[in-house]
């Protein structure tokens, strides 16, 4: 469907975009993808204050409910031929790589014939780079600037439109302004919010890509090492050689010597990964440490801007749930942005208060209990982990059980806004 965008109103000046984007990360760029394409007559603009395509290691997991936005929007055969396919399911593992327990990816949906049951293992600066490949085909509708930091807003409560500060002294207005930039986001602070919710504390980790020949030669494409101090995350980055490696960071190790941050991990991976010939061979290809959060905006939209992705959440990142917010609020926010003027400010209501619901009442909590399996160390944690494990030990009805309640979660991520 096409929706034509009206002509500024008297009350307003000739405008420089329809829409402009802060943040060319994943969810800024999915979101122009999909507002070009349903409403191609807007102009779109994109600033981002780095000079191009972050590489810094962050997601690598996209689960169904994306991957069925990516086929919508005609993006997946692009991604698939990048990335890795991962039809095996998922792994839990004792630290050296003893089996405790293996989901298998599930039948079909019969439900949702259409939609894919597999998840797709991707460096997210890949996907980056093919989402913004297929807007630079679009330059007389969208326009990406890099290296041009946004500095503040200026709403104007009797016009509609926003000023947009940016670097240089340079301005932008437009009819709305969407912040997708990222966890430490200008545009929010510039609405006056901030973050509620909690830092964990009890611990640093570290991601790294590191680049092996014989992980995947021992292990499955996707696992979790359960353990309460060398736990780990360790995901095959699409196809090639190349592992995602996340574990945690001794309390006493300098993160910013990266010699020293590198042996600490090449001491932890030889407790965590199995000992066979030529494991201890790491490449490491991109490292950085990080905190883990759980908190969520006030409100996602305030005036004619909206919060989209982790400027306006941030949580764990076991179970792969951040990233997969984050593009689902770009797919609900592109359906609101393209409701057409006279129903425009109630959908955009609508998207906000579905999204913050998804956030709170689903990516919240599921996030904190993957988290727990993964690392929790209390009487209660341990018994709930060999719960859940026993359940899938048991197969049949009970693994059948286990793949309903996982699909219920993983759809309810996304939102009809």
């Amino acid at each position: 469907m096409t929706v034509p965008y009206p002509p500024a109103s008297s009350s307003s000046p000739a405008v420089d975009s329809d829409v402009c984007i802060v943040g060319a990360g994943p969810v800024g760029l999915f979101l122009a993808i999909l507002l070009l394409q349903s409403a191609p007559t807007k102009k779109i603009a994109i600033f981002d204050a780095a000079p191009g395509i972050l590489q810094t290691p962050r997601a690598v997991v996209y689960h169904p409910v994306v991957l069925h936005e990516f086929a919508a929007a005609g993006l997946l055969p692009s991604l698939l031929a990048a990335g890795e396919r991962n039809d095996a399911g998922v792994f839990w593992r004792a630290p050296g790589g003893r089996v405790l327990a293996h989901l298998e990816t599930p039948p079909p949906n019969t439900q949702q014939p259409d939609a894919p049951n597999f998840t797709l293992l991707l460096g997210q600066p890949v996907l980056a780079r093919i989402l913004l490949d297929r807007l630079l085909a679009h330059p007389e509708s969208v326009d990406v600037t890099f290296a041009c930091a946004f500095e503040g807003l200026t709403q104007h409560p009797d016009s509609d439109f926003v000023t947009v500060q940016l670097a240089g002294g340079r301005t932008h207005t437009t009819r709305r302004l969407v912040g997708c930039d990222g966890g430490r986001s200008g545009v929010r602070r510039a609405l006056g919010m901030e973050l509620e919710g909690f830092t964990w504390t009890d611990l640093r980790f570290a991601a790294a890509d590191v680049r092996h020949t014989t992980i995947g030669q021992h292990w499955g494409p996707a696992n979790f090492v359960c353990d309460a101090e060398d736990w780990a995350v360790v995901i095959k980055i699409g196809k090639g050689d190349l592992w995602r490696v996340a574990t945690e960071l001794p309390d006493d190790v300098d993160a910013d010597d990266r010699p020293v941050l590198e042996q600490a991990l090449r001491e932890k991976y030889k407790r965590i990964l199995p000992a066979v010939p030529g494991m201890a061979d790491f490449e490491f290809t991109n490292l950085a440490p990080f905190n883990m959060h759980q908190r969520c905006v006030p409100e996602f939209v305030r005036g004619r801007v909206a919060l989209a992705g982790d400027a306006a959440h941030l949580n764990n990142p076991v179970g792969a749930l951040g990233l997969t917010t984050g593009l689902l609020d770009a797919a609900a926010l592109a359906r609101a942005l393209c409701a057409g003027p006279a129903d425009e400010k109630a959908a955009l209501e609508r998207y906000a208060r579905e999204r913050k619901d998804v956030f709170v009442n689903v990516t919240n909590p599921a996030s904190i209990a993957n988290r727990r399996r993964l690392l929790g160390k209390t009487k209660e944690s341990v018994a709930e982990r060999e719960a859940f494990f026993g359940l899938l030990r048991k197969g049949g009805d009970a693994r059948k059980e286990v793949w309903r309640r996982d699909r219920s979660l993983m759809w309810s991520l996304s939102s009809t806004a």
